[in-house]
């Protein structure tokens, strides 16, 4: 199937929301669709882009274009520029739109699937993203929690009774194209942290419990030269390692050369729109630290245990330091921390590829088996096609006009799974 991935990201910015668009757009083409991936930056050379995010190159097409200098309508008129542009260039039979204002403008020309990953943040958003729900060649909606399903569907009332929603939380690899990473080691055991430095990620509790653990070292990977000065400023110890901004390829061996994972979530901003996600959030950290088999300690928000449970992860309350530090307390033991992070890693490999994750999100759309896929007979082909076996995705029946009454959701199956 011929795939056009309409994105708002900042591909040279590497943030999460790149990361995910990126891997995705790797597993579509993975699973023998042709990807062409329209995103924001100026045009030139792509090839470092998928050396930076340890992606294979030129496994999909990249098209960037700038927004442009228009601040209130520019959104509205890059997603139109970029919709245009695909048409034009692929003529796709399926658009997977990030934005509402691309799902809108899209639905002129074909069907869509809108994946959403936060509430509509302006009325135009709302409009826009209700115009989509409404529009009979809208495909699927595929949100990153079941909570955040609960949310939209009390922002449209009654509305998405009448559409096919996938609950889809994010993913990893297991086996990335990885460079190395030489972790500045310290004494006691090696404790990490990668992703942003922003109120909301914890950065906080990490600095508290360096201070009350100065036989170990503490590692923080992620964040710009002024984030890592003000969070420095503030801290007392001197067992803290910072590394700033990496490359996402790098972010692997960081994370396998440490012994313990934190993610320490608290209120507060996460995401660069400053907004507070803690009620419907799918972090991109987790199942990284999934993938690299440690053991990890993370903040217990109930949307958190969508994905994660007591026999592979420590959950304890966030911004509680002595309930962190009783957690790093029970994983002294190397033999303890290993079966956790092996735990972790299992569920990984069953559930949250990036692999099954297409394949879940895309099952039932595709109109003919892609040329591409029938050419394949490759053992890598047949690797990811085991991959995708194991589903990520739940399907929501969404038979009532609120969250409270709608039916159970039931696990969206992939052919082969048991």
């Amino acid at each position: 199937m011929k795939i056009a991935y309409l994105s708002h990201s900042p591909l040279r910015t590497q943030v999460a929301n790149a990361i995910h668009v990126m891997q995705m757009c790797a597993a579509f083409a993975g699973l023998g669709h042709e990807v062409c991936l329209y995103a924001r930056g100026r045009p030139g050379r792509t090839e470092e882009l998928f050396r930076a995010y340890g992606l294979e190159p030129a496994r999909f097409r990249i098209a960037l274009l700038p927004r442009g200098p228009w601040r209130l309508v520019g959104r509205s008129i890059y997603a139109l520029m970029q919709v245009v542009r695909a048409r034009v260039r692929d003529e796709p039979e399926l658009y997977y739109a990030r934005c509402p204002a691309s799902a809108a403008f899209a639905l002129l020309f074909g069907g869509v699937v809108l994946e959403i990953h936060e509430l509509p943040r302006t009325g135009l958003e709302k409009r826009l993203q209700r115009f989509t729900l409404e529009h009979p060649r809208l495909k699927r909606v595929v949100t990153i929690s079941r909570a955040l399903l609960d949310d939209l569907e009390r922002e449209h009332p009654g509305l998405l009774a009448r559409v096919d929603c996938i609950v889809a939380p994010d993913g990893a690899t297991l086996r990335p194209v990885a460079m190395p990473f030489q972790l500045r080691r310290g004494p006691g055991r090696q404790i990490g942290y990668a992703g942003g430095l922003r109120p909301g990620n914890g950065i906080g509790t990490i600095i508290a419990l360096a201070e009350a653990l100065p036989q170990d070292t503490f590692h923080v990977l992620g964040g710009s030269e002024d984030d890592v000065a003000a969070w420095r400023a503030r801290q007392r110890s001197s067992n803290i390692v910072w590394y700033g901004h990496r490359d996402p390829a790098c972010v692997p061996a960081f994370l396998e050369s440490c012994d313990v994972l934190l993610a320490p979530y608290e209120n507060g901003p996460k995401t660069v729109s400053g907004q507070d996600t803690s009620r419907w959030m799918s972090p991109l950290k987790i199942f990284e630290y999934m993938a690299a088999g440690r053991a990890m300690v993370v903040s217990d928000y109930p949307v958190l245990r969508e994905v994660l449970a007591d026999d592979f992860a420590e959950l304890v309350p966030p911004g509680d330091v002595d309930a962190w530090l009783d957690a790093l307390h029970r994983l002294e033991d190397p033999a303890a921390r290993a079966r956790l992070g092996e735990r972790a890693r299992g569920v990984l490999a069953q559930r949250y590829t990036w692999t099954a994750r297409a394949a879940s999100v895309l099952a039932g759309l595709e109109q003919a088996a892609p040329a591409a896929a029938a050419r394949d007979a490759s053992s890598s082909a047949a690797s990811q096609a085991s991959e995708a076996a194991a589903s990520p995705a739940w399907r929501a029946t969404c038979t009532s006009p609120s969250a409270s009454e709608r039916e159970p959701i039931s696990v969206a199956l992939v052919e082969g799974e048991k």
